[in-house]
Protein backbone atom coordinates (compact mmCIF):
# COMPACT_ATOMS: atom_id res chain seq x y z
CA UNK A 1 0.00 0.00 0.00
CA UNK A 2 1.23 3.29 -1.05
CA UNK A 3 -0.71 5.31 1.37
CA UNK A 4 0.34 5.59 5.29
CA UNK A 5 -0.33 7.20 8.55
CA UNK A 6 2.86 8.85 10.11
CA UNK A 7 2.28 8.02 13.66
CA UNK A 8 0.78 5.69 15.32
CA UNK A 9 -2.76 6.09 16.88
CA UNK A 10 -3.00 5.82 21.00
CA UNK A 11 -4.92 7.04 23.51
CA UNK A 12 -4.75 7.50 27.38
CA UNK A 13 -7.10 5.91 29.40
CA UNK A 14 -6.82 7.26 33.14
CA UNK A 15 -8.70 5.81 35.80
CA UNK A 16 -9.15 7.52 39.52
CA UNK A 17 -10.26 6.54 43.14
CA UNK A 18 -10.58 8.61 45.78
CA UNK A 19 -8.64 7.57 48.77
CA UNK A 20 -10.00 8.54 51.61
CA UNK A 21 -7.95 11.23 52.52
CA UNK A 22 -8.91 15.14 52.02
CA UNK A 23 -6.30 17.80 51.45
CA UNK A 24 -5.99 21.21 53.58
CA UNK A 25 -8.89 22.33 51.67
CA UNK A 26 -10.75 19.41 52.25
CA UNK A 27 -11.09 18.59 48.59
CA UNK A 28 -10.75 14.71 48.02
CA UNK A 29 -7.47 13.62 47.27
CA UNK A 30 -7.27 10.98 43.95
CA UNK A 31 -5.03 8.04 43.13
CA UNK A 32 -5.02 8.14 39.66
CA UNK A 33 -3.74 5.25 36.62
CA UNK A 34 -2.61 6.02 33.23
CA UNK A 35 -2.53 3.58 30.52
CA UNK A 36 -1.45 3.79 27.14
CA UNK A 37 -3.19 2.19 24.50
CA UNK A 38 -2.73 1.77 20.93
CA UNK A 39 -5.23 -0.29 18.09
CA UNK A 40 -4.69 -3.82 17.60
CA UNK A 41 -4.17 -5.03 14.16
CA UNK A 42 -6.72 -5.21 11.25
CA UNK A 43 -8.78 -8.40 11.93
CA UNK A 44 -6.85 -9.41 15.71
CA UNK A 45 -10.67 -9.17 17.02
CA UNK A 46 -12.12 -11.61 14.83
CA UNK A 47 -9.42 -13.84 15.29
CA UNK A 48 -9.83 -14.32 18.98
CA UNK A 49 -13.25 -14.56 18.28
CA UNK A 50 -12.63 -17.92 16.49
CA UNK A 51 -9.74 -19.28 18.29
CA UNK A 52 -11.16 -17.88 22.24
CA UNK A 53 -14.88 -18.57 21.65
CA UNK A 54 -17.76 -18.09 24.50
CA UNK A 55 -18.21 -21.40 26.04
CA UNK A 56 -21.30 -23.42 25.16
CA UNK A 57 -22.41 -25.75 28.32
CA UNK A 58 -24.96 -28.62 27.06
CA UNK A 59 -27.61 -29.97 29.17
CA UNK A 60 -29.44 -33.38 27.79
CA UNK A 61 -27.10 -32.48 24.32
CA UNK A 62 -28.49 -28.86 23.85
CA UNK A 63 -26.50 -25.59 24.19
CA UNK A 64 -28.25 -24.14 27.12
CA UNK A 65 -26.71 -20.03 28.10
CA UNK A 66 -24.95 -20.64 31.27
CA UNK A 67 -24.97 -17.20 33.04
CA UNK A 68 -21.94 -17.73 35.40
CA UNK A 69 -19.52 -19.28 32.46
CA UNK A 70 -20.27 -16.05 29.99
CA UNK A 71 -19.86 -13.79 32.98
CA UNK A 72 -16.31 -15.55 33.61
CA UNK A 73 -15.84 -15.51 30.12
CA UNK A 74 -16.02 -11.91 29.42
CA UNK A 75 -14.14 -10.69 31.96
CA UNK A 76 -10.98 -13.20 30.46
CA UNK A 77 -11.43 -11.61 26.95
CA UNK A 78 -11.62 -8.37 27.97
CA UNK A 79 -8.32 -8.70 29.75
CA UNK A 80 -7.19 -10.43 27.07
CA UNK A 81 -8.04 -7.18 24.63
CA UNK A 82 -6.52 -4.79 27.57
CA UNK A 83 -3.47 -6.83 27.40
CA UNK A 84 -3.44 -6.36 23.91
CA UNK A 85 -4.29 -2.88 23.40
CA UNK A 86 -1.48 -1.98 26.50
CA UNK A 87 1.91 -1.28 26.71
CA UNK A 88 4.10 -4.82 26.37
CA UNK A 89 5.75 -4.57 30.12
CA UNK A 90 1.74 -3.56 31.55
CA UNK A 91 0.91 -7.70 32.98
CA UNK A 92 3.43 -10.33 33.66
CA UNK A 93 1.58 -13.13 31.89
CA UNK A 94 2.73 -13.76 28.50
CA UNK A 95 0.19 -14.44 25.53
CA UNK A 96 0.37 -18.15 24.87
CA UNK A 97 3.45 -19.88 22.93
CA UNK A 98 1.00 -22.21 21.22
CA UNK A 99 -2.37 -19.75 20.56
CA UNK A 100 -4.21 -22.59 18.67
CA UNK A 101 -5.96 -24.07 21.81
CA UNK A 102 -8.72 -22.16 23.34
CA UNK A 103 -7.64 -23.84 26.90
CA UNK A 104 -4.36 -21.85 26.69
CA UNK A 105 -6.38 -18.58 25.71
CA UNK A 106 -8.40 -19.17 28.63
CA UNK A 107 -5.66 -19.61 30.90
CA UNK A 108 -4.29 -16.61 29.79
CA UNK A 109 -7.17 -15.07 30.53
CA UNK A 110 -7.40 -16.24 34.07
CA UNK A 111 -3.86 -15.11 34.81
CA UNK A 112 -4.47 -11.57 33.55
CA UNK A 113 -7.51 -10.74 35.63
CA UNK A 114 -5.84 -12.01 38.46
CA UNK A 115 -2.97 -9.54 37.98
CA UNK A 116 -5.52 -7.19 37.72
CA UNK A 117 -7.63 -8.11 40.61
CA UNK A 118 -4.17 -8.15 42.65
CA UNK A 119 -3.63 -4.70 41.41
CA UNK A 120 -6.70 -3.57 43.41
CA UNK A 121 -8.33 -3.28 40.01
CA UNK A 122 -12.46 -4.06 40.10
CA UNK A 123 -14.97 -4.96 37.14
CA UNK A 124 -15.82 -1.46 36.43
CA UNK A 125 -12.52 -0.18 36.06
CA UNK A 126 -12.22 -3.26 33.15
CA UNK A 127 -15.72 -2.07 31.59
CA UNK A 128 -13.78 1.83 31.36
CA UNK A 129 -10.97 0.31 29.70
CA UNK A 130 -12.98 -1.69 27.41
CA UNK A 131 -14.77 1.32 26.41
CA UNK A 132 -11.45 3.30 25.81
CA UNK A 133 -10.33 0.27 23.70
CA UNK A 134 -13.05 0.66 21.42
CA UNK A 135 -12.72 4.39 20.87
CA UNK A 136 -9.09 3.70 20.26
CA UNK A 137 -9.73 0.70 17.45
CA UNK A 138 -12.22 3.02 16.08
CA UNK A 139 -9.59 5.77 15.34
CA UNK A 140 -10.30 8.33 18.28
CA UNK A 141 -7.41 8.94 19.77
CA UNK A 142 -3.82 11.33 19.33
CA UNK A 143 -1.17 10.57 16.80
CA UNK A 144 2.40 10.43 17.88
CA UNK A 145 5.09 8.35 19.11
CA UNK A 146 3.57 4.99 20.87
CA UNK A 147 5.17 4.05 24.35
Amino acid sequence: MKLSFTAPLTRIATLKRDTGEVDPDGHPILSEVQIELHPWPMGWSDWLDRIFPAPVVYVDQKPVEDAAARGEYAGQRAAIMLARCAPDDLFDARPPADDSKRGNWEAYGKALLAELRAAHFVDGDLLHLVGEIAKVNRGAGKLGKAG
